[in-house]
């Protein structure tokens, strides 16, 4: 195996094509010897990557790394949730294995200004609050496990300008106090 000084600096940038996929932690921990002898220089990128955010203040559970922005719109989209028959469950955001669906909740107060079709049903276990399932669109792949795994159907794929509404809806709820909801 070559020394990573010996390695031309466009090989470097050529191998990251493996590393392209949205990595939580979890991910890393399970990443296959095999995976790793085929390109080492992906656990390189890997480790600077955890040290930086370990560093910075910016790692969680759930960060994602080296997330391709946006892979579910060229996949087959994205999920949108619709509240309608909604029981809360989290079953889908269970499912989700790159943890981009999240469940929100929120003081109703926040909601001044939010774009045109982001709906909220009252939260069953917090009298006063909203819920929905959100999906952060930058790094959902696009997977649909969620969709399968919802018992009530209220998810479903969308791409294009749907797809660029729930961009919209992520980027709103991202600026506004709220809480996740761990299932």
């Amino acid at each position: 195996m070559p020394k990573s000084a010996d390695i031309p600096f466009d090989l470097f940038i050529s191998s990251l094509h493996f590393c392209t996929h949205p990595f939580s932690l979890t991910d890393i921990l399970l990443l296959s010897v095999f995976e790793l002898q085929r390109n080492p220089l992906c656990l390189c990128v890997l480790f600077s990557e955890v040290m930086l955010r370990l560093f910075s203040g910016r790692l969680s559970s759930s960060s994602p790394l080296f997330a391709l922005r946006s892979l579910a719109k060229k996949a087959k989209g994205v999920p949108a949730w619709t509240g309608d028959n909604c029981t809360q469950c989290l079953e889908c955001v269970e499912s989700c294995p790159h943890e981009t669906l999240h469940a929100i909740e929120v003081n109703p107060n926040v909601l001044g200004g939010a774009p045109e079709g982001l709906a909220f049903i009252d939260r069953k276990e917090a009298s006063g609050l909203k819920f929905r399932i959100q999906v952060n669109p930058e790094h959902c792949t696009g997977c649909s496990s969620c969709v399968d795994e919802c018992p009530e159907s209220c998810l479903e794929l969308v791409k294009g300008a749907e797809h660029e509404q729930q961009i919209a809806f992520w980027k709103f709820i991202e600026g506004v106090d709220h809480k996740v909801i761990e299932p």
